[in-house]
């Protein structure tokens, strides 16, 4: 019974059921802790690494970097997500991050080329098992068409990141159903909580300014018309970043998505 074992259903994928559940054990063993120790660790751990990250990228000089680095370990947003609300944001956040600058490096000719494509898929995969949000930024990782010699190049790039990808999805799916989740429960739940109008909301629907946009008091919602703005958005920068003749730089579009 995986109650015994400190799991419970959550309308996400279980690898925050696998945080918290294995929270609960040490807890059962550790009781001088407190109790929201545990679940914070992880996301507080990789929250920390995404700070490492930004120190390291070598994109920008060392003084950038630096300042870019403690400005986010020290923003007050990611501390009150992470570390006192416990979001677990940063787990997807970080292996994205690492997909998006990989994916910089597969626009050279080098022979490593395909093998980065698929860490790429397989970073994509880790972020949307940890968070389904992670697919609003996913298309950012579409190579570039006219900055690939040929169209069978990027056919090949292109599958060997969806490979990677799907491998390392049924890779976390096969250890879920070892321990004896209900996958089929466990995505219709995402499913219909993603779909959830109570749990979507885009920041502005709730101004008043923007009332005038929909019959807020009827059957429809602002809520509705921006989510749809917001994908239309997405979709136009996907697009751009697919078919310019220019690449565009996908970090900046992934911090404007």
């Amino acid at each position: 019974d995986l109650r015994t074992l400190g799991y419970f259903y959550l309308p996400y994928f279980p690898i925050v059921e696998n945080t918290l559940g294995s929270s609960a054990l040490l807890m059962n063993h550790l009781h001088f802790l407190p109790i929201g120790l545990f679940p914070k660790l992880l996301p507080c751990f990789a929250d920390s690494l995404i700070s490492v990250w930004l120190l390291h990228y070598n994109r920008f000089d060392a003084t950038f970097r630096r300042r870019a680095a403690w400005i986010y370990a020290f923003c007050p947003l990611t501390i009150i997500l992470v570390c006192l609300d416990g979001q677990w944001d940063s787990l997807w956040i970080l292996p994205m991050l690492a997909a998006l600058a990989l994916s910089v490096q597969t626009r050279d000719e080098s022979p490593d080329k395909y093998r980065t494509c698929l860490i790429i898929g397989l970073l994509l995969g880790v972020a949307l098992v940890s968070k389904p949000v992670a697919l609003v930024v996913a298309g950012l990782l579409i190579p570039n068409v006219h900055s690939r010699e040929s169209f069978t190049t990027w056919i090949k790039e292109l599958m060997l990141i969806a490979t990677g990808a799907i491998l390392s999805v049924a890779a976390f799916f096969v250890m879920f159903a070892s321990e004896g989740i209900d996958l089929r429960r466990n995505l219709d739940g995402v499913i219909g909580y993603g779909a959830s109008p109570g749990f979507i909301v885009f920041g502005p629907a709730h101004l008043t300014f923007f009332h005038f946009l929909s019959h807020l008091h009827t059957n429809a919602s602002v809520i509705g018309e921006f989510r749809t703005f917001a994908v239309i958005y997405v979709l136009g920068i996907v697009l751009f970043q697919v078919f310019s003749k220019t690449p565009i730089d996908t970090m900046s579009a992934a911090a404007s998505i």
